[in-house]
């Protein structure tokens, strides 16, 4: 019996061709049959034609999706951005920059300087001379009762003022002596307290601006800042002359303006030579300055 099934297998293959066989491969539904011959099996498949594959219609995506959310609610549709109308940009208007007059140019360099110079940020001086205190005592007694200052009548009076002050007794004027040096003695520590303030570079800062303002001629220009933290620049050939000479105590009896001419004339009068010590110390010791603090 299974012989017999084999041949007409392998008949029916042979006229079907490899198409049939292909689809028989990929259609496959019933059970396959194994039959011994000669020592070997022959596996062999039968399609079912009452069986043939239903194609499926494809589902709207609208209502599996909305099947899905009605089933779980936590499941959020994705809706589609609504198309948004492109406004293209309005170009800005360049600004064309008005060129600045040379005195504008000063003005605002000016400007600029006054902000990193620390201007008007000193703390306030108390009278620090006999002088001052007694004036400042008596101010008081030239202001009008609204506290509006009468300058002019402060101006006539001055000189009355200041023939009261030279026949003020000794115990008054001992009295000033020692408030202005009280006052002097706070001046020095709130200035102080002010410069540790800011940084050695701020006060470098300011102290150029100052120094430029000064060159601008600038109205009011403050004076230089006095930190014990900025490096002392080296001296110069011509000041290391002027240290050896008022060191050699040969021009102490005269009066320092006449000495200090004396020294510039006596300086013009010396040859290279006898310049070059001094010049060789200045230059190593600005070399040594530079080295120290990078400039």
């Amino acid at each position: 019996m299974w012989p017999a099934i084999g041949l007409t297998a392998a008949r029916q293959l042979r006229l079907t061709g490899a198409a049939r066989l292909a689809s028989l491969r990929t259609t496959i539904t019933a059970s396959s049959v194994i039959a011994p011959h000669r020592g070997f099996s022959v596996t062999y498949t039968r399609s079912d034609p009452a069986k043939t594959p239903v194609s499926k219609k494809p589902k709207k995506a609208g209502a599996s999706t909305a099947s899905t959310t009605a089933k779980n609610p936590k499941i959020k549709t994705k809706r589609t951005p609504s198309k948004t109308k492109v406004v293209a940009k309005k170009k800005k208007a360049v600004r064309v920059r008005k060129e600045l007059t040379p005195e504008e140019k000063t003005a605002l360099q000016v400007r600029n300087l006054k902000k990193v110079a620390l201007l008007n940020q000193e703390p306030p001086t108390k009278p620090f001379t006999k002088w001052m205190v007694y004036a400042s005592e008596h101010y008081d007694e030239y202001k009008n009762p609204d506290g509006v200052d009468q300058l002019v009548k402060f101006g006539n009076k001055t000189v009355e003022l200041s023939r009261s002050f030279k026949v003020l007794s000794s115990s008054e004027i001992e009295r000033l002596e020692a408030i202005a040096t009280q006052n002097k003695i706070a001046n020095a520590a709130s200035y102080k307290a002010w410069v540790v303030a800011h940084t050695p570079a701020e006060i470098a800062a300011a102290n150029k601006a100052r120094t430029r303002l000064r060159r601008l001629d600038v109205a009011g220009s403050p004076r230089t800042i006095k930190d014990e933290r900025q490096p002392k620049r080296p001296a110069t050939a011509y000041a290391l002359f002027v240290k050896s000479r008022w060191q050699s105590g040969e021009l102490q009896s005269q009066e320092f303006l006449a000495t200090a001419s004396e020294i510039a004339n006596q300086w013009k009068s010396l040859s290279d030579v006898e310049k070059k010590p001094f010049i060789d110390s200045s230059e190593a010791r600005k070399a040594k300055f530079a080295a120290e603090h990078k400039v």
